[in-house]
């Protein structure tokens, strides 16, 4: 299981928190979702390539990068803390056409 800190500087409110939401949702083995949306950051338990990652988050323009990665032991995560991404069909581009406006 990795820990991931990525940097997404155009993510500033919960429009863009829920698009980030969004383009990750068909990523099925993803833990735990943590957004900082002062820092702007977002923070994922994850059994992924980080490459895969920003790949998933490229299309909103947000740019995303990964600052760190590392590897921790299952264990010591809180399967009580797991996040269900939740599944929006269609909101997408509806939502990525209203923030547009940080593209």
């Amino acid at each position: 299981m990795k820990r991931t800190l990525v940097q997404i500087p155009k993510m500033d409110c919960l429009s863009e928190e829920k698009l980030v939401r969004m383009a990750l949702q068909h990523l099925p083995d993803i833990k735990k979702l943590t957004f900082n949306l002062d820092e702007r950051t977002l923070t994922v338990h994850h059994g992924y390539q980080d490459s895969e990652l920003v790949t998933a988050l490229a299309p909103l323009n947000f740019g995303a990068k990964v600052i760190w990665s590392e590897l921790f032991d299952e264990a010591e995560f809180d399967e009580g803390e797991t996040l269900r991404v939740p599944r929006f069909s269609g909101h997408l581009r509806f939502l990525s056409h209203c923030v547009g406006f940080n593209t």
